[in-house]
C-alpha cells in the first residue's frame, strides 16, 4: 500500500519531541557508560557518531513520518532505540527549526 502525504518542516518539528547536538558531544563514551543506551533499529549496523543532530520521536508512527520527510528533502538519517527514554532517536545532519 502506498500513501501520499505532504509533510512540512513545521510538521517535522511537531513530530519530534526533543533535539540536541550529537556530533562533538562524546556520545560514544556516554553510550558505553550507560550500557548501550542506544541500539540501531536495523540489526547488524553500527551507530554512526559522525551525525550532527539527534532528534527524538515518541512513537514508531512518528518515526515513519519523520523518515519520510527526511527522505523527501534528501537528508539521510539513522534510527536508534533509546533505552533511557523508550523513544526512537533519529541521527541526521538536519537541524529542523530547533536551532533557528
Amino acid at each position: 500500500m502506498k500513501i501520499t502525504l505532504d509533510i512540512t518542516a513545521q510538521d517535522f518539528d511537531h513530530l519530534t519531541t526533543n533535539m540536541m547536538l550529537w556530533g562533538g558531544t562524546d556520545w560514544k563514551s556516554k553510550n558505553a557508560e550507560y550500557e548501550k543506551r542506544f541500539e540501531c533499529l536495523i540489526p547488524q549496523t553500527e551507530i554512526d557518531y559522525g551525525w550532527v543532530f539527534i532528534h527524538w520521536v515518541t512513537t514508531y508512527a512518528d518515526y515513519i513520518l519523520v523518515a519520510a520527510y527526511l527522505k523527501a528533502i534528501a537528508e539521510p538519517h539513522q534510527a536508534l532505540f533509546d533505552s533511557a527514554t523508550g523513544d526512537i532517536a533519529i541521527l541526521t545532519d538536519f537541524a529542523g527549526s530547533w536551532m533557528k
